[in-house]
């Protein structure tokens, strides 16, 4: 539980992944002097051209963004998870966490699994959202009991430390055993240290 932590509870390996992702795009559009690269793109014209692409370009994702936003607002759950995942990354509109959690909310409602566990991942790093534990495994035990791996390691690093649910590490172990055995290396880890240490399984060294 603890071991597996940086600075936070459980952040998983799908964290890890939007996290990533977020600062790819920050450096990409914030960094001052982030080209690299000076070729024919320097010839004459050329800065006309790709001012004319990227107007187009810019119109042809107000297009899409202006076409998911009506399929959302209809109901359209992809149309609304990807809407979320948009506003969350920054790709095709101003990043925004407030709108991105707005939007995986109303998809998490209509029963995306995807999208339940994005909203866990937010309420649990307070991202677009005040931080809030007790919420964050709400929504990562409505995931989990769907059968997402990553809901279920979280949840059971929730049981194991005792934070937004009661302390309880056999609990910690079931779940961590259903995500194992969907192939999750973090938690079959965890499941060989619970078997090693006694705590929450029985001692079993042949199991860890």
């Amino acid at each position: 539980g603890a071991s597996s932590r940086l600075g936070s509870p459980g952040l998983s390996a799908r964290a890890f992944a939007f996290i990533a992702l977020v600062l790819f795009f920050f450096v990409a559009t914030r960094v001052p002097g982030a080209k690299v690269y000076e070729g024919p793109d320097t010839m004459p014209g050329a800065q006309d051209r790709d001012a004319a692409a990227q107007k187009n370009a810019t119109a042809l994702d107000d297009e899409e963004v202006t076409r998911l936003r009506q399929q959302g607002e209809r109901g359209d759950a992809n149309a609304q998870f990807r809407l979320g995942f948009m506003y969350f990354t920054g790709a095709k509109v101003a990043q925004n966490f407030a709108e991105a959690f707005k939007w995986w909310q109303k998809a998490a409602e209509q029963d995306s699994m995807l999208a339940e566990v994005n909203l866990g991942l937010m309420y649990q790093h307070g991202v677009g959202v005040r931080q809030d534990d007790v919420e964050a495994m709400r929504w990562y035990r409505k995931a989990a009991e769907r059968g997402d791996e990553t809901a279920q390691l979280q949840l059971g690093e929730a049981y194991q430390d005792g934070i937004g649910v009661p302390l309880d590490p056999a609990q910690a172990v079931q779940w961590w055993r259903r995500a194992g055995e969907q192939g999750n290396a973090r938690a079959q880890n965890h499941l060989g240290e619970a078997y090693h240490s006694g705590e929450g399984a029985p001692r079993d060294y042949a199991q860890a």
